[in-house]
């Protein structure tokens, strides 16, 4: 039996991710999250929950006994949670990584796979990024996470395979820990609750990726027997690159064929991150690539706001920055924060 360690098991990727490892039964999975954004799965015989705080050491090693492979997925996920409260952003997103780091070392874990993100490149235009490009982060999100690619290697690297990825902005429908502040989901949220898509700016370039094409790449790598398939890998994924407004004119599209007409708006926007990202490397040298596609996901998503599976979208259950205000109303200072549940 192999023993997966999911950091961040609570949110978006890791929620579904947990319920994917489970389905092995050649699995055990132990979670580490204060579990914000949804409830730890039941209890059951492959699966040890730990309620707690990544920044606090005593959390981090209580979940690290006997893991072999970790999945560090946990980080304030967006720019405009990160700028809500920039030391406590700072203080999960790069300030816990060494004692994560060093316990992973300690624990004698095989394999340590860390998501990064594509928001590293910054604006690059037109052009389509590799991973040898230099990295160009607009955002303190994104230098932090550029950062932390760096740290990770410098401390663990030689003696722990460590796989970077870097995946592009996420889509798509999940029962637990679902957000509606990712592009395409608000997209498809607005056009199905008001009938009405706001675009700020339009011409920059995102790429997009299904999340459970992510979950598939994250219980791939996390089986992996040959090690060194993957060891000192950074790998960008992606399904497709798109300019915003093409992508509010699909949703649109969809949308209006198949439930209400749908309008778009276009407002002025600050917002210069722009980049498309390659996915060759990963296809070429791990045979990768993924399987669904943006309409997939809209049609998927529709579907299920249509039949009333989601409530109140614009609320804290699904903002990721409403959430976190909430939090910091609820808890406090920084240094409060940093107490472990």
């Amino acid at each position: 039996m192999k023993n997966i360690l999911v950091i961040g098991a609570g949110g978006y990727v890791g929620s579904l991710l947990t319920e994917r490892l489970l389905m092995d039964g050649n699995l055990n999975v132990v979670t580490l999250d204060r579990f914000w954004f949804s409830d730890p799965l039941p209890a059951q015989e492959r699966l040890r929950n730990v309620t707690g705080d990544i920044r606090n050491p005593a959390s981090v090693q209580e979940a690290m006994v006997g893991i072999d492979t970790v999945i560090h997925l946990a980080c304030v996920s967006n720019d405009p949670s990160f700028d809500l409260d920039p030391r406590f952003a700072k203080s999960i997103n790069s300030g816990s990584l060494y004692s994560i780091a060093l316990e992973a070392r300690r624990a004698g874990v095989k394999n340590f796979i860390f998501a990064s993100s594509s928001s590293v490149y910054g604006a690059c235009g037109d052009r389509c990024m590799i991973e040898s490009d230099t990295l160009n982060p607009l955002t303190d999100y994104a230098k932090y996470k550029m950062m932390s690619e760096q740290y990770l290697v410098d401390i663990i690297a030689d003696t722990i395979p460590v796989t970077i990825l870097r995946p592009a902005t996420l889509f798509g429908a999940t029962e637990r820990a679902m957000r509606f502040d990712l592009m395409l989901n608000s997209f498809v949220a607005q056009a199905v609750e008001h009938g009405k898509i706001m675009v700020r700016g339009g011409e920059q370039r995102r790429a997009l990726l299904h999340v459970s094409d992510m979950v598939d790449l994250y219980v791939r790598l996390a089986t992996e027997s040959d090690l060194t398939a993957i060891r000192g890998k950074v790998w960008n994924v992606v399904a497709e690159n798109i300019t915003i407004r093409n992508l509010a004119a699909i949703v649109a599209s969809i949308i209006t064929q198949c439930y209400k007409p749908v309008s778009i708006s276009f407002v002025s926007s600050d917002d210069n991150r722009s980049y498309s990202i390659s996915s060759d490397a990963i296809i070429k040298e791990y045979g990768f690539a993924p399987s669904l596609r943006i309409e997939q996901g809209i049609e998927e998503l529709a579907d299920t706001l249509w039949a009333g599976g989601y409530t109140n979208p614009n609320t804290d259950k699904y903002i990721r920055l409403l959430k976190y205000k909430r939090i910091i109303d609820e808890e406090g200072t920084h240094a409060q924060l940093d107490k472990t549940t």
